[in-house]
């Protein structure tokens, strides 16, 4: 997926693009910066991130082409561009700042961009709010945009950080069987590392809760939730379970954590719900917890929603008072925002090796709420270095 801010001039989107340049890895690409005397813009200027330089506009130049009161040096724009086709073979990921009027003049730099957009390299720049080729171009369906302005610029900041490194559900399951495959890590030594995970990331935003539901279902994001139950049990954390089946089994990672908290667990705080008018009690439970863990559906959720989940989702949605999402919100697809009517509304998800792409197109956020990427005992560049 390919990132792109946009906003109107002098909402920051050059500084965004700085300051986001330490975190960038094998990448090329060049930032624009204006050239001022004596406190007016007299033109601009383009710095490449290996430190070539090159006038693009001002005012005194004598162009054929011209925007606004400047004059476009093509030429300088067009040596910039052929040094990038050098880079671009080595390079990963490609800055550009910015897609707008004064460089969409040059037929190279237009090529350059097409050709980019339907590569498999990652484009991060930050494109002019007003266009019709720049708006077909943020219709794209590869296309995170970030609106950009002074009051948002940090909350942006820190979504694009993140997106940078999202992952479709294919690639992180590719990476969990190397962790499985490769290093010898078991699922159920995943489990544990994710709960854990799961619980630091809980109290990096928020202080421990006195009272918490878990809602687990069949899978191994149930387990995740389940195994996280224990560690709060450890921290003194009031808990009560509720297995959401809708009349299915569960599997066996699911089943060695329900072993342990039954162990450890009055029957009572472990309960089991299979019929949709089951749920009517939770009207009056949900509201006594401080926190809703939602551990009932992972990536390889599809729709639809059968109408017991429906109504459990929407009672959750409706009732709790503050929800953590184990890995992605119930109901929300990883791919995609191609959801049905109820999706997990979270104040906090706690996603293990990176991002799902689904939380970043246009939406996604109001079910994710503040994300925090965690490992599960090995790191995303350490297994795609594998």
């Amino acid at each position: 997926m390919h990132l792109f801010i946009t906003g109107t001039p002098g909402s920051g989107k050059t500084t965004l693009i700085k300051s986001l340049i330490p975190y960038l890895k094998n990448s090329c690409g060049f930032f624009t910066e204006e050239i001022r005397e004596s406190g007016q813009r007299i033109g601009f200027k383009i710095k490449t991130l290996d430190g070539q330089e090159e006038i693009l506009a001002h005012q005194d130049f004598k162009s054929s082409y011209r925007v606004s009161k400047y004059g476009v040096d093509l030429q300088g724009l067009e040596r910039v561009i052929r040094n990038l086709h050098k880079q671009i073979v080595h390079s990963q990921v490609v800055v550009i700042d910015e897609i707008g009027k004064m460089e969409w003049g040059l037929n190279l730099f237009r090529d350059f961009v097409k050709n980019l957009l339907n590569s498999n390299k990652k484009i991060i720049a930050t494109i002019s709010e007003k266009g019709k080729d720049f708006e077909e171009i943020k219709r794209r369906k590869d296309i995170f945009l970030f609106r950009l302005n002074k009051e948002n610029f940090k909350d942006i900041f820190r979504k694009v950080v993140l997106a940078k490194d999202v992952l479709s559900s294919q690639q992180l399951r590719s990476l969990d069987e190397k962790a499985k495959k490769i290093l010898g890590l078991s699922e159920t030594i995943l489990i544990e590392n994710a709960s854990r995970a799961c619980l630091e990331a809980l109290l990096e935003v928020s202080s421990l809760p006195k009272k918490v539901g878990i809602f687990s279902g069949r899978g191994n994001n149930s387990a995740d939730s389940l195994a996280l139950a224990r560690h709060l049990l450890n921290r003194g954390v009031d808990l009560e379970i509720f297995l959401v089946l809708a009349g299915k089994p569960f599997n066996k990672e699911v089943e060695f954590q329900l072993n342990i908290l039954r162990k450890i667990l009055s029957a009572e705080k472990i309960k089991v719900f299979n019929k949709r008018e089951e749920l009517v009690c939770l009207e009056k439970i949900i509201p006594e917890f401080d926190l809703v863990v939602d551990g009932i559906f992972g990536i390889g959720f599809k729709g639809p929603l059968i109408p017991f989940y429906k109504e459990l989702i929407r009672l959750i949605n409706q009732k709790a008072r503050k929800i953590l999402a184990v890995d992605i919100p119930s109901g929300l697809p990883a791919d995609n925002l191609e959801i049905d009517e109820q999706v997990i509304k979270a104040f906090l998800t706690v996603t293990f090796l990176a991002s799902k792409i689904s939380f970043f197109l246009e939406g996604g956020s109001q079910y994710t709420g503040e994300v925090i990427v965690k490992d599960i005992g090995v790191s995303k560049d350490v297994l795609q270095a594998l």
